[in-house]
């Protein structure tokens, strides 16, 4: 591992946003992987032999106990989230592994994890019958991406003008979701999907026909910022998936370090038109990332983001980023998590309160830490809980209310477990708790009497690390 770069030199953005130590490069073997049973068959996401992402590879033992070979499956730059893997049991023989079917039907949470109907969403896109419930927050998401990719992939049907609107209508209106995040930077996440595209056997030319067309749309709206960030993430997610991915890199031309060149060359694109691209403030978050990817010092990437949050102090993916590369770079994640997180409530306070202080955590917890690691964060949970409320006060919609319902409850905290929980409507929301036995879980601890301490021993379930 290399040494830290001494902090000295920039003790001024270290005091501002960051108060522990850094250093320039992450050990992924640092990091554990993670195992589930998955309808029989056991998963297994693993820290990659050469050190680039992780492989998820499977076995299946609960049929054939003789036979359980481990396969690799993919390669992925981090593993794929704990709560998608559910262990699914067979209630009418305990301890047996129900065979191979889709049980969805028979399952509690029936209806909620929906998969996404691409055809249906673009038929709609634009109509009345798209508009989603205000809690539906993640088919909302989806339709903002999906708008966003199929006005892209279809830009020789005029649609470059509907794309420029888009994005300058989320941009300069600020538009949030229901839940709060902002519109922008979920139509920008479509980005990452397209190597699906360039694989497609009938258009074999798709990269080169992408960036013909960018360069079209540079010439026809020389000052918008939106091409230009296209053109990078592009660029950007193209070479990170080849060097996540063992074969790819392996027989891309000039192997790894051209790879990273092209890496290099991504930034080097935004940097080139910064007077243009920054007047976009995903242009920052963008920046944090291929940096972070680079990798370059944390004492860099936190600059960037002190001048994103001075330029666009509300623009949340600007502190998202900041904190995923803390999470990667910095010796003291906790506190400097923390450290950024009161920064930001500071800066934004005039426009937002505290809301940032949850938004930041939030996104800690799900894309760093993980939920397991609550009890060890060095948050205010006073500061927390102030700023959940300041959040739902904005935006009261189920998906805050069951996040904040499960982190009240990891955080050993009943009462504000409870406030939360009975604002729930309906079904637990799958994504959020992965089981109903979690969800039941929480429910049981916040209801606890004072009087009855032990019934909160059914706490234990929910902390177990998954």
């Amino acid at each position: 591992m290399k040494q830290a770069i001494p902090a000295l030199a920039v003790a001024a953005i270290i005091s501002l946003l960051c108060n522990g130590a850094a250093r320039a490069n992450w050990n992924s073997g640092e990091r554990t992987g993670q195992t589930a049973v998955v309808l029989g068959t056991v998963l297994n996401c693993v820290v990659a032999d050469d050190g680039f992402g992780y492989n998820l590879v499977y076995s299946r033992p609960a049929f054939n106990a003789s036979a359980a070979p481990l396969l690799h499956l993919a390669t992925f730059a981090e593993c794929p989230a704990s709560r998608q893997l559910i262990h699914v049991a067979d209630k009418s023989e305990p301890g047996k592994v129900s065979p191979p079917k889709d049980r969805r039907e028979e399952s509690p949470l029936s209806g909620i994890a929906v998969p996404f109907d691409f055809k249906k969403t673009m038929n709609t896109a634009g109509r009345r019958e798209a508009v989603t419930s205000p809690d539906d927050e993640l088919a909302e998401r989806s339709r903002i991406r999906e708008e966003a990719r199929w006005l892209f992939i279809t830009y020789d049907e005029g649609n470059v003008d509907k794309l420029e609107g888009l994005f300058k209508q989320y941009r300069e209106g600020k538009q949030r979701t229901e839940s709060g995040v902002w519109k922008l930077s979920k139509a920008y996440n479509f980005l990452e999907t397209l190597e699906r595209d360039w694989t497609r056997k009938e258009d074999p030319n798709l990269p080169d026909w992408t960036m013909k067309r960018l360069d079209e749309w540079k010439s026809k709206y020389p000052a918008s910022p939106t091409p230009y960030l296209f053109d990078a993430a592009i660029k950007f997610y193209k070479a990170t998936g080849a060097l996540n991915d063992r074969m790819a890199r392996n027989t891309y031309p000039g192997g790894i370090p051209a790879l990273k060149a092209k890496v290099k060359e991504a930034r080097s694109l935004l940097e080139s038109n910064k007077a243009v691209a920054s007047a976009d403030p995903q242009y920052y978050a963008l920046l944090i990332l291929i940096m972070r990817n680079s990798p370059e010092s944390i004492e860099d990437i936190l600059q960037v983001a002190v001048e994103g949050a001075e330029r666009f102090p509300e623009y949340l993916d600007v502190y998202f980023e900041a904190s995923n590369a803390i999470g990667q770079l910095s010796r003291k994640p906790f506190d400097d998590v923390e450290a950024l997180a009161n920064t930001a409530v500071e800066k934004t306070r005039s426009g937002l309160g505290d809301e940032v202080y949850a938004r930041i955590y939030w996104n800690a917890i799900q894309t760093i830490f993980g939920m397991q690691s609550v009890p060890s964060l060095k948050w205010d949970w006073a500061k927390m809980k102030s700023s959940m409320d300041t959040v739902l006060s904005r935006y009261p919609v189920q998906w805050n209310i069951h996040n904040f319902a499960q982190f009240s409850c990891f955080a050993g905290d009943a009462e504000a477990t409870r406030k939360y929980m009975d604002q729930v409507k309906g079904l637990p929301l799958a994504i959020v708790w992965s089981q109903a036995e979690f969800f039941d879980a929480c429910r049981q601890f916040a209801d606890a009497t004072p009087e009855n301490p032990a019934e909160r021993d059914t706490r234990k379930a929910v902390l177990k690390p998954r």
